[in-house]
């Protein structure tokens, strides 16, 4: 049930009540052992129907059973971080009350924390993002990110467990009455503006040219895709026209002759800017070492970002030398192996607009880039989603966009090779949008917007000091409690 509200279901009390009804299992056990069993199938009941597309993505024709195994293994290392999360809690000598209310949403956020980090970090189906765009405690993301909101949803849990098992009304009643103030007091955060409106309101055309994975690579559909982007950038009058990531499959130098000439010449035709992506050389003399890169062509200048966070097994194989066999045998599409591009040094300025970029995978990873963010006054990401035409990773994607823009509190341009294109407000709502999986183009007009939340100027340095702050308490009270137990012995 906790993964219900995640999307594409979109169940909002569906998380919050699994996670209670979890924390309620375990304050039933009472060996490390069982309740490790416990968070470890309630992990599998999260991950499992949230990332069934995974499945989609690998070839099972040649090696079957390496085509299982790989995405399982996954799904199976995601789960034993709840299994983790509840042995150390079933292992805790505090009172029932501490360890459901503050160590397990402690311990919690920091197993999503963790995934994060590294080479092999996949932050997806954080718990934070079930309450986006319109759960109460959504509101809290300006203000502690979506580390945050995790942090808050696991408190209201706990306090939920605590009111299931309590023996006394009385203490049943508090503990009701400490969920319903946080969930108000979310509520009430979301209705703060943290940003004001800021000049002329920019219109912007999005181009969808829906081509998938699999065939984005070949010869016939490089030069369909070629010619369904020049066709929606030339029929489009905005001010700002936005392409997908790597919408040209392309190295910079194999584009046709005089192709990039065109589309800088209908920039300037309309007094505009337009953003490009294909592959780029990082330097001449090195074929291997390239880029997934994104180029503004128009009035204001010539402006290159290069894409820093990639996606591990999709752009990049992590510890290649043991691992890069075996993927090699089950993928779906050969993977082109890319390199991290060089750090930005802040954001762009398109259509007199300051905007902060992130290419796709970018987008999952909140705390980076807050100083372009701090400094813009509009959102930009460019999107490849395509899994083998599953739907839901399209779904989910476009959840933690509209996360993205809730937290910075401003709007955010989205631009999807297959979907979805959107334009999002800075409440992270949906204000316009194209069907997945069309070829199309998305006129909309957005209200650039100054200013920053605290978590854009504090990042994950604020939920994961609350954070800090419970594991200590936690930690002088276990020691206590242990120190007592040995002296009644």
């Amino acid at each position: 049930m906790a993964g219900l509200r995640f999307a594409p279901h979109n169940l909002w009390p569906a998380t919050l009540l699994g996670l209670a009804g979890l924390l309620a299992l375990l304050a039933r056990q009472r060996r490390p052992l069982g309740a490790a069993i416990v968070g470890g199938v309630f992990g599998l009941a999260l991950f499992m129907p949230s990332l069934w597309w995974l499945f989609s993505g690998v070839d099972r024709s040649q090696e079957p059973v390496l085509a299982l195994l790989g995405p399982l293994a996954l799904i199976a290392g995601l789960s034993s971080l709840p299994a983790a999360v509840a042995a150390l809690v079933g292992a805790a000598r505090l009172p029932l009350s501490l360890r459901l209310t503050v160590l397990a949403p402690a311990l919690w956020v920091s197993s999503e924390w963790l995934r994060h980090q590294g080479a092999l970090a996949f932050p997806w189906l954080t718990v934070g993002y079930a309450q986006v765009p319109d759960g109460p405690l959504a509101g809290f993301a300006p203000l502690l990110g979506i580390l945050g909101v995790s942090l808050a949803t696991m408190v209201c849990a706990g306090w939920l467990a605590w009111a299931a098992v309590a023996r006394q009304s009385r203490t049943r009643v508090a503990a009701v009455a400490v969920v319903v103030l946080v969930l108000v007091a979310g509520a009430a955060a979301g209705r703060i503006e943290w940003t004001t409106p800021s000049g002329k309101s920019v219109t912007a055309a999005l181009l969808q040219g829906n081509a998938p994975m699999r065939e984005k690579f070949s010869p016939e559909d490089t030069a369909r895709a070629l010619r369904t982007y020049g066709a929606l950038a030339a029929r489009s009058e905005a001010a700002l026209v936005i392409m997908p990531e790597t919408a040209f499959p392309l190295f910079e130098h194999q584009l046709p002759a005089g192709f990039q000439r065109f589309l800088e010449a209908l920039a300037w035709a309309r007094q505009g800017d337009m953003l490009v992506s294909y592959f780029r050389r990082r330097a001449e003399g090195t074929p291997y070492d390239y880029v997934s890169s994104t180029r503004s062509l128009g009035v204001s200048g010539n402006q290159v970002y290069d894409k820093q966070h990639l996606l591990p097994f999709g752009e990049f194989i992590p510890f290649a030398r043991w691992l890069r066999p075996l993927y090699e045998r089950m993928a779906k599409v050969r993977m082109l192996d890319t390199s991290p591009g060089a750090p930005h040094p802040g954001d762009l300025v398109l259509a007199g607009t300051r905007i902060a970029l992130r290419m796709c995978y970018e987008d999952v990873f909140g705390n980076e880039r807050r100083e372009a963010v701090a400094q813009s006054q509009l959102l930009v990401t460019l999107v490849n989603d395509s899994w083998d035409g599953a739907t839901a990773p399209m779904d989910q994607h476009l959840q933690i966009s509209q996360a993205r823009a809730l937290e910075a509190g401003k709007p955010l341009l989205r631009a999807a090779n297959t979907g979805w294109t959107v334009a999002i407000d800075h409440h992270g709502h949906v204000l316009d949008a194209l069907p997945p999986q069309t070829v199309a183009s998305l006129i909309t007009r957005v209200e650039p917007r100054t200013g920053s939340t605290p978590y854009v100027l504090a990042g994950d340095a604020l939920p994961m000091s609350l954070v800090a702050l419970g594991l200590m308490v936690c930690a002088l009270a276990e020691t206590r409690a242990r120190a007592s137990a040995r002296a009644g012995a």
